[in-house]
């Protein structure tokens, strides 16, 4: 297991796919930044923190390309199962190597745009304050993402054909920002979508988070993973390779 997993992890900083994105992800906020959108770094980082939807489409375009081809005929797990590996032990550093880069993506995607930000843009407050508050409510924001990525990874591992599974994958992520954000009214207190991973993590960015609502949605992103996990390890030990 630990010999995969460096494998995987390898494999994750060797990935120009994991680098392109990251790129891409980028210049769109960067972009901004030139042509005057954002009048301060505060506005620039909450922007980014109040629409995951850049986020979850990085997310789907990751496990496309990367799980569904491994998990393609002649990709890297039939390999790893030719070679005696466990499918459960594959699967799950196939696992460990998506999630980290999705929260590689999490991380570096608002943090590079703050430090572009600061060459051309004025601080509202002081610089201490501002990343005193911008850095927990990053952390924070992580295992959110992660257990919606989840899904992700399950639909490339349910389709191992990299165009479609990314198709998949886009779609699903449109489909589940856009009906979270159309069923949720902002400032709606009694509506169950306070507890959904996807809000949550807008609301952290908009201060109106609360430790309860918080520890719900952290519970339901954890179950994600952990159901997405074993779904997939049931389909991968259905599955023959040929």
């Amino acid at each position: 297991m630990k010999r995969l997993l460096r494998t995987e992890f390898y494999r994750l900083f060797r990935s120009r796919g994991l680098w392109l994105i990251l790129l891409v992800l980028f210049l769109c906020p960067a972009f901004a930044v030139w042509i005057g959108n954002y009048p301060s770094v505060e506005w620039a980082f909450l922007n980014i923190m109040r629409d995951p939807m850049p986020l979850l489409l990085a997310s789907a375009v990751l496990a496309g390309v990367t799980v569904s081809g491994d998990c393609a005929p002649g990709g890297f797990a039939p390999y790893c199962v030719a070679c005696g590996y466990p499918r459960a032990s594959i699967l799950l550093a196939g696992y460990c190597r998506y999630l980290a880069g999705v929260l590689l993506m999490a991380v570096l995607y608002p943090l590079l745009t703050v430090l572009h930000a600061m060459i051309f843009l004025p601080y509202e407050t002081s610089p201490l304050l501002f990343w005193s508050q911008a850095l927990p409510m990053l952390a924070m924001g992580l295992p959110l993402l992660a257990g919606v990525s989840g899904l992700f990874f399950l639909l490339a591992v349910l389709v191992p054909r990299p165009a479609a599974a990314t198709g998949a994958a886009v779609a699903l992520s449109l489909i589940l920002i856009l009906f979270t954000n159309s069923l949720y009214s902002p400032g709606d207190a009694r509506s169950p979508l306070r507890f959904s991973p996807l809000i949550q993590y807008q609301l952290l960015a908009r201060g109106q988070s609360l430790p309860a609502e918080y520890a719900a949605a952290l519970g339901v992103s954890l179950l994600l993973i952990a159901a997405c996990g074993a779904a997939a390890l049931l389909i991968t030990g259905r599955r023959e390779y040929a």
